[in-house]
């Protein structure tokens, strides 16, 4: 009878410790289970997270698209600009060019009308015999006539 006792006792602590294994292993099936509930929620999380980041390279990548092509205009737009302003100086030069050229005639211009003022000076002591009204019409004809008065002078002067 020991050895029964004994051994109900043994089957007893046994049973306990299967027990004790079985509700252990049950609390670890539910925090398992929890845990890939947990890993799900995570995996799906991550699954959104990817999605967006996805989302945004592919807003990234227009928008760097658009910058390169906004580049690519502004330097349409700057070589137009520069070629512009190339012509802007070309059209500076001319000017200068034209001015410079507007003075020296100018400068011809005077010295021509003190050719002309001596020419007609000399007439005029030339013209001394001749009666006042002659004398009026030559200045007149000096004053107004411009190069044609030049020329008139000019066989005046050699005969």
């Amino acid at each position: 009878m020991l050895r029964s006792r004994q051994l109900a006792q043994a089957v007893r602590e046994l049973a306990n410790r299967s027990a004790t294994a079985a509700n252990e292993i049950g609390g670890l099936l539910r925090d398992n289970s929890e845990a890939m509930g947990m890993a799900g929620g995570m995996a799906s999380q991550s699954k959104g997270a990817l999605a967006r980041i996805v989302g945004s390279a592919q807003t990234t990548q227009d928008l760097v698209l658009e910058v390169s092509n906004s580049t690519q205009s502004q330097a349409r737009l700057i070589e137009k600009v520069t070629t512009a302003l190339v012509q802007l100086g070309q059209t500076a030069q001319e000017n200068t060019s034209m001015s410079e050229r507007a003075q020296s005639s100018t400068g011809d211009l005077v010295s021509q009308e003190a050719v002309l003022r001596d020419v007609i000076a000399k007439l005029r002591a030339a013209m001394i015999g001749e009666t006042a009204g002659d004398l009026a019409q030559t200045d007149a004809e000096a004053d107004f006539s411009g190069n044609s008065a030049g020329e008139a002078i000019s066989p005046a002067l050699s005969n």
